[in-house]
């Protein structure tokens, strides 16, 4: 009988335990849901989310260069009933939408749609072309290494959205510019960056926390 105890003990407690960890990771999710339900708007396969990262130097230095709080961008798929962002943050690859936005200061983020209809199931070909690719901390452009907004930009682009990369401009960050890329990075390199995105009119502003209306 004392075995027995102990074994429904053990049980309980891993089913407890099970359901603690559950609710920890469905809380960010059931975030989203209620400021989606205020907002009147719904995240959907196909959208563009951006959001602002605290991630040190770097992340500062593309807020400065672009003069905005976009330092990161992915797009939405739905994938077995979830919706997930397909990133480059690390390797490229999917990460629950719930856990992408709780990962952005304060939670904000910007959603933009594409104006014409999109075959999603295309997309997510395109984009599984470049899962596992490491990241591209240099933001050079070519598809062995990949950073955020070129992975949307390639992607885009295989569906016959041609999003073209332009010369950027450093002004007086250059030279602190040049020395955290190792010089790979200086006046004219051509980049996409989410801030970019966020001003091409082939996508709508649905709504930006970013930058508020």
């Amino acid at each position: 009988m004392g075995v027995n105890l102990t074994a429904g003990m053990f049980l309980g407690a891993l089913t407890m335990s099970g359901a603690i960890f559950f609710w920890v990771e469905s809380e960010p999710l059931r975030d989203l849901e209620a400021r989606e339900a205020e907002w009147g708007v719904t995240i959907q396969a196909g959208d563009l989310v951006f959001q602002d990262l605290n991630c040190g130097a770097r992340c500062d230095l593309i807020e400065n260069v672009t003069e905005s709080r976009y330092t990161h961008v992915g797009i939405v798929l739905e994938e077995n009933g979830e919706r997930v962002v397909w990133e480059a943050y690390h390797p490229v690859g999917p990460t629950p939408l719930g856990e992408w936005v709780a990962r952005g200061v304060r939670r904000e983020i910007g959603i933009y749609r594409p104006r014409a209809p999109i075959d999603t199931d295309a997309l997510r070909s395109a984009l599984q072309e470049y899962e596992g690719r490491p990241y591209d901390g240099f933001y050079q452009w070519e598809e062995e290494r990949i950073y955020c907004s070129e992975l949307v930009a390639l992607s885009f682009s295989r569906l016959g959205l041609e999003i073209a990369p332009e010369p950027i401009s450093l002004g007086e960050l250059a030279t602190r510019i040049r020395a955290l890329s190792q010089g790979q990075i200086d006046n004219g390199t051509m980049m996409v960056t989410p801030a970019a995105l966020t001003l091409d009119p082939r996508f709508e502003r649905i709504r930006d926390e970013l930058v508020p209306q």
